[in-house]
């Protein structure tokens, strides 16, 4: 084996890394965010049936929501799942 060779272990960089942690906070943020609009979506396409497809974007335009026919469906569907009125 060469000096180089850690085997397999991961280097203590990866855990004190300051790029990888920020990585980590944007990702949970992410999920949370998209938790929350799920949650706040699903009433709103319960009371319109209608509805074939969606796309929203956030005032920064940094984030972009897509849904198509099935999804929406999808979605409406859920919402048994929270409760109902």
């Amino acid at each position: 084996m060469s000096d180089g060779d850690d085997n397999g272990s991961i280097p203590e960089s990866f855990y004190t890394n300051f790029g990888l942690k920020l990585r980590v906070v944007w990702t949970i943020s992410s999920l949370i965010a998209v938790s929350t609009s799920h949650y706040l979506l699903q009433p709103i396409i319960s009371e319109h049936k209608t509805l074939d497809s969606l796309v929203l974007i956030d005032v920064e335009r940094q984030g972009e929501l897509c849904m198509n026919k099935g999804q929406v469906e999808e979605l409406s569907v859920d919402r048994g799942c929270i409760g109902s009125d």
